[in-house]
């Protein structure tokens, strides 16, 4: 049950102040990208922090290679970009697979350095997905990353960029590679919205999904074949993107967001909830949510309080220390 895992996932991450299934089905039909691996990386932009070099990467072989490699693959005539961080040694197959979006103006290479979630998802067996948005010209400066979720964000909505096709590509190449047994997306701001799309348009791949900081976003309806479990993650002093919906102080895009409250109760209608599970609090968590969803799934939403944008125990300025939130993630994907 869901409530067990949330229990056990938060209680492990609250920091101490004083100190689902297999991979259920082929996607649908993505343009076949030609996959290469490259020692090259794309530096952090925005407020991320700017990565390390990366590390050399071997050519592509059968399998899968232990340690991080960035990759090349072109779809539609367009070179994508992602980063791959496997165990060592690296597992046989098929993995559990962990896509990890960063948010707008970020990269792969900064996620992982404000999550570690490189580190501390192959330290439990995950392989984990670093995609990189598309690079485009923008207002707030001539290379941006932004993700299309449907109304944000930035150049990548005005371009029309399909970044669900991307996203395929990516579990694709990792499938062919070794296999793919569980498939888990999380994401932070625009990310965490490109995963609630995601999890819309190919719930039959996906087994639970963890968004930090995002809301549902897509302009169409939400129509789901398959069930997938939910923790979504908000600080209720998020000043760009506020948790009550609109455009908060500080947002860098005009987007009225939907607040978190509507975007449960999109996914709780889409998904198919009976069970509505009343709000309750420990510390500075307020978790509430919905059982009873399709194919036995639930949805949870965890509001931390006092917390602001940053991903809650990352290594931003101002990031909350009061939930450690890749700690949380990784503890309810194991549970999924």
């Amino acid at each position: 049950m869901i409530e067990r895992r949330l229990v056990v996932a938060l209680v492990a991450a609250l920091v101490v102040t004083t100190s689902c299934g297999r991979l259920r089905s082929e996607p649908a039909t993505p343009a076949s990208p030609d996959t290469t691996a490259t020692s090259s990386s794309v530096p952090g932009s925005g407020d991320e922090p700017a990565p390390s070099p990366p590390p050399a990467t071997s050519p592509d072989t059968p399998g899968l290679v232990a340690g991080t490699s960035h990759h090349t693959l072109t779809l539609d005539g367009v070179e994508r970009t992602y980063r791959l961080d496997v165990p060592d040694p690296a597992p046989p197959g098929p993995v559990d697979l962990v896509v990890a979006l960063h948010g707008g103006l970020g990269s792969g290479d900064g996620f992982a350095d404000i999550t570690g979630l490189d580190t501390r998802a192959t330290e439990r067996g995950f392989v984990v997905a670093f995609p990189d948005g598309r690079e485009l010209r923008s207002p707030l400066g001539p290379r941006v990353r932004t993700w299309n979720a449907g109304r944000c964000c930035g150049s990548a909505v005005r371009e029309d960029v399909d970044d669900i096709a991307f996203l395929d590509a990516v579990v694709d190449a990792v499938d062919a590679a070794a296999g793919v047994r569980h498939l888990y997306v999380t994401g932070h701001s625009n990310g965490a919205m490109l995963a609630f799309a995601y999890a819309c348009a190919r719930a039959s791949r996906v087994a639970a999904i963890a968004p930090v900081a995002g809301s549902l976003e897509i302009t169409g309806a939400c129509t789901p074949d398959h069930g997938v479990d939910l923790l979504a993650i908000h600080g209720d002093a998020d000043e760009h993107h506020p948790l009550e919906g609109g455009r908060g102080p500080r947002s860098v895009v005009a987007v009225s967001y939907r607040s978190m409250a509507e975007t449960l109760e999109m996914w709780a209608r889409a998904f198919d909830c009976r069970t509505p599970v009343a709000a309750t609090t420990s510390g500075p968590l307020t978790t509430s949510g919905y059982d009873d969803c399709r194919d036995a799934t639930s949805a949870r939403l965890v509001v931390v309080a006092g917390a602001g944008h940053p991903w809650p125990g990352g290594t931003r300025p101002g990031a909350s220390r009061d939930l450690d939130a890749t700690a949380a993630v990784l503890d309810f994907f194991t549970g999924s």
